[in-house]
């Protein structure tokens, strides 16, 4: 069983050390198109790499550098604008939406961040434990910063339910650390009201 385990990790970390520096570029890419097409494989990239992480942290995520250039893609697409002018009316149709899909395949990848990597203590294997410990120290404030703007900016109220709720559930799992509380508290008030509100 242990074996089999190995194997099917050793055979996660080839593919995605084969595939992701494409990813990369075809990322970088995709996301000064800004088109309906390019949406779409956005959305794709962003679904292999949520899924890249499900069940244990490809070796290729603990290069700071590389993981870096990840982050700094989910933070453009989250800060994007929303051309709401052509928004679908319909409730349905608004949610299968490529701007609002793409935002919320971003915001599910934090969530899976902070809900499994954010307790080093708690995990017991060492690469994912490493992960941890990079994610705790340089990215988890700055995904909070961007969440927190993103629920207080102009495009919170336009947005579906299950993007603000990925959001509040990031926020209110950095309350229980006491370098991300120190980020939390001055909006502690607005985050009751938003999620009153949502």
């Amino acid at each position: 069983m242990l074996y089999l385990h190995h194997k099917k990790k050793t055979t996660l970390n080839y593919i995605v050390d084969g595939t992701f520096p494409v990813l990369e570029k075809l990322f970088e890419y995709l996301v000064t198109q800004n088109s309906p097409l390019a949406i779409e494989m956005e959305v794709l990239i962003l679904k292999i790499f949520w899924s890249s992480f499900q069940f244990a942290i490809p070796s290729y995520l603990l290069i700071t550098d590389k993981f870096n250039i990840w982050v700094q893609l989910f933070i453009h697409i989250l800060n994007r604008p929303v051309p709401l002018e052509f928004e679908p009316k319909i409730q349905e149709e608004k949610r299968k939406w490529g701007p609002w899909k793409v935002k919320l395949w971003t915001v599910r990848i934090f969530e899976r961040c902070v809900s499994r990597y954010a307790v080093p203590k708690k995990i017991e294997n060492d690469i994912n434990k490493s992960f941890c410990i990079l994610f705790m120290n340089q990215f988890i404030g700055r995904l909070l910063e961007i969440s927190l703007n993103y629920l207080s900016g102009p495009l919170a109220p336009h947005s579906p339910p299950k993007i603000l709720t990925a959001l509040i559930n990031y926020v209110n799992a950095c309350i229980y650390y006491s370098k991300t509380w120190i980020l939390v508290k001055p909006h502690i008030d607005f985050m009751i009201c938003t999620i009153s509100a949502t």
